[in-house]
């Protein structure tokens, strides 16, 4: 079968990133945005101005009139984040319009890009099987990953997911509320095999001074590292790793 990858560019050097999958002879790679028409971003604009949320003249919580403060959160999500994530169902559209797709894989992390793009997929491909790779760690705090009992019955789940290890399956099933046939143990893929079946013995490694510093797409992830410097500054004994997320790479938070 053919692969195809449908990339998202994250970097600030776009038409480098362009320039490289364009020159690519080992994959078929194509940046999303070229499954967009010129139509869809003022489609969308109508779309969100003729829907949006109108709200109340007062809106009185614990005694406090908060009616202006919901407005400016309702209008920055308008022009922010709704417009990125509806976007999301149109690439996916314009996609299942042109390519016949048998299986359809990406990254799971329940964002609401996905759930556009699962739904376009329900729309105009419904023969295509869709599977989502569980690629990241799932705390018990990432609300985001959890389905309420109203919302698993409408919201749009991958065929299967794939997690990147049993703990990853026992949260999703346990405490996200997912459906435990859809649920399938995978690995790590920045790994070998090899190196995910060592077994490790927590008594041996008890003095282990090396701390892992992650960071998310977020530039708020500069004040993480910030707080880390401020933390072990002078620690000769500690040694600290910094894990960036591809999106945002270390260079563009300086």
């Amino acid at each position: 079968k053919t692969v195809i990858i449908i990339g998202a560019v994250f970097s600030t050097k776009y038409f480098s990133v362009i320039k490289k999958l364009f020159l690519s002879k080992e994959i078929i790679a194509i940046p999303q945005e070229y499954f967009i028409s010129f139509l869809d971003p003022i489609k969308i604009f109508l779309n969100l101005l003729n829907n949006r949320i109108k709200t109340k003249e007062n809106i009185v919580f614990m005694g406090y009139n908060v009616a202006d403060l919901v407005r400016f959160h309702i209008c920055k999500d308008l022009t922010n984040t709704a417009f990125e994530q509806i976007i999301s169902f149109y690439i996916m559209k314009n996609l299942v319009k042109r390519l016949k797709i048998d299986t359809y894989i990406f990254t799971h992390e329940n964002n609401p890009c996905e759930r556009m793009t699962l739904e376009a997929i329900k729309a105009y491909s419904p023969s295509t099987k869709t599977v989502g790779y569980q690629h990241t760690i799932v705390s018990l705090g990432k609300l985001g990953m959890r389905l309420g009992e109203y919302e698993k019955k409408y919201t749009s789940i991958p065929d299967r997911i794939v997690t990147n290890g049993a703990v990853t399956k026992n949260i999703l099933i346990k405490y996200g509320n997912y459906p435990p046939e859809k649920i399938t143990v995978g690995c790590a893929l920045r790994f070998n095999v090899k190196d995910t079946a060592i077994q490790m013995n927590p008594g041996r490694h008890r003095n282990i001074k090396n701390i892992l510093v992650v960071t998310a797409a977020l530039y708020q992830s500069a004040k993480v590292l910030n707080l880390a410097y401020l933390a072990f500054k002078g620690l000769n004994s500690y040694k600290i790793i910094v894990r960036t997320h591809p999106a945002l790479p270390l260079n563009e938070m300086k």
